[in-house]
């Protein structure tokens, strides 16, 4: 074989490896690109489910504070009304409590002091 021969022949399998090397690059680097693509579709697409759920939860916590705010009006109207309710049995007890005075003082004599009655 000649020098020329070998020369270019070394060339040859030099040129094959850097074309086969480059192959390979390339063949890597779409896979890379493939799966980077892919991956941000994934991203997207939770993403996409992430918001629905915080819009979700936003609904959650309107309706949430609505019923707080209609609950809590309910109970102020009930207590309001347990005030009216106990203020009107503290005046039924303070009649009763004059009425049962007078009775005891009727009934000792102390109403009468002019007629005292002895207790039995």
């Amino acid at each position: 074989m000649s020098t020329g021969q070998m020369t270019i022949g070394i060339i040859t399998i030099v040129l094959a490896m850097i074309i086969t090397l480059a192959g390979a690059v390339w063949v890597i680097s779409e896979k890379i690109n493939a799966s980077h693509v892919e991956l941000l579709e994934e991203n997207a697409e939770t993403r996409v489910e992430i918001e629905k759920v915080r819009v979700e939860i936003e609904k959650v916590r309107v309706e949430n504070r609505e019923e707080n705010a209609k609950t809590r009006d309910e109970l102020r109207k009930e207590i309001g009304e347990l005030r009216g309710d106990i203020e009107r049995l503290d005046g039924k007890f303070d009649e009763f409590k004059d009425s049962h005075e007078r009775e005891h003082d009727l009934f000792y004599g102390q109403g009468d002091s002019e007629n005292p009655t002895p207790p039995n």
